[in-house]
């Protein structure tokens, strides 16, 4: 994502929207010093999924009944932009099992906020990829994990499910007048990381605008569980960091998939608990992506995201992550070094 706001903030500037950039530095200098401010918010709209990936285990708490209708997410929303949060990562499972989706993100795009919605792509058709773009979504993110179909379908134990992300991105692309950037998001692991360069070349030829990539990795409370040996840990697109236009990771970032692999601990300061609020489809507030990840026994409070943030369970919640060393989750890691790069404070 870290290029991706990038694009965002210069299209509004051009388009002469200047409120939406000052709201921007002025939250980003908030969290340079150390405040405790969500930028980033990201809302799990289901655990529900139509696939069952090797890395993934968050569909089997998918509970239909029990989901936040559309006035419920959408008070999650107000209640995030009322926090000052910036932009707003729509995921799940798969989020476009939501027929509402696009009224969500409608509405959340009318609260001030950047929407950006992640997918499998299994569901796109050509009417929802135009209705994305007409609800004003900054991104849309397709799941990509091998450079072909036996690879891809592999990890994500569904047969044609590669087929099904290229005609995804097909469809997103060719949306007339389209107002989100189509990115593609690769999870590397032991059976793909050899395969980084040809998914990069895969994401040009698809024409896609950003590829995305992290590590896949466990993170428990003591650390990062080692990956199995073997792993290829050569420079994984690092020659290619800062001068290949559609690469988003920075540099940095790259540099750190050989420590995440090896199952050492990040070492960079996280800023994660007070730069960023996360909600599932139950209304459980967590403090950052991983301990959501980590089971719902880790989530701070439930209900009005406003009151969970500003109390004392999640005050104390921050406190003891704040030596939290435990993942290399993408948009946490890359808000920890841009804040480390302006001398953030910890």
């Amino acid at each position: 994502m870290r290029q991706l706001y990038v694009d965002v903030l210069l299209r509004r500037l051009r388009a002469g929207d200047v409120l939406f950039p000052l709201r921007a530095l002025r939250s980003l200098w908030g969290a340079v010093r150390g405040e405790a401010r969500p930028l980033l918010g990201t809302l799990i709209v289901t655990y529900r999924c139509d696939l069952r990936c090797v890395m993934c285990d968050l569909p089997a708490r998918g509970d239909r009944g029990a989901e936040l209708d559309s006035q419920g997410i959408k008070g999650v929303l107000d209640g995030m932009a009322d926090l000052g949060v910036l932009g707003v990562g729509i995921t799940g499972g798969e989020p476009l099992l939501r027929e509402d989706l696009p009224e969500i993100c409608a509405y959340g795009t009318s609260r001030g906020l950047l929407m950006h919605v992640n997918t499998n792509g299994s569901l796109v058709t050509p009417a929802l990829a135009q209705a994305l773009s007409d609800a004003g979504v900054a991104s849309v993110n397709v799941s990509l994990d091998g450079p072909e179909a036996q690879l891809h379908d592999e990890l994500r134990r569904r047969t044609g499910s590669f087929r099904r992300v290229l005609r995804a991105v097909a469809r997103l692309v060719a949306v007339r007048n389209r107002r989100y950037r189509v990115a593609l998001t690769c999870a590397l692991g032991q059976q793909n990381a050899p395969h980084a360069d040809r998914l990069l070349e895969r994401a040009r030829d698809l024409g896609a605008d950003r590829v995305g990539f992290l590590p896949v990795h466990d993170f428990p409370a003591n650390g990062v569980a080692a990956q199995p040996e073997g792993i290829a840990v050569r420079p994984l697109l690092l020659d290619r960091a800062g001068s290949d236009p559609l690469l988003d990771n920075s540099r940095a970032y790259l540099g750190l998939f050989e420590r995440a692999f090896a199952g050492q601990r990040n070492p960079l300061p996280c800023s994660a608990p007070r730069t960023s609020v996360v909600v599932d489809c139950y209304g459980d507030v967590y403090p950052c992506v991983p301990l959501n990840a980590a089971g719902p026994v880790r989530a701070v409070g439930r209900g009005d995201v406003r009151a969970v943030w500003r109390s004392n369970t999640h005050r104390r919640a921050r406190r003891a992550l704040r030596s939290c060393r435990a993942c290399y989750w993408n948009c946490h890691t890359e808000m920890n070094i841009a804040l480390r790069r302006w001398g953030a404070r910890a």
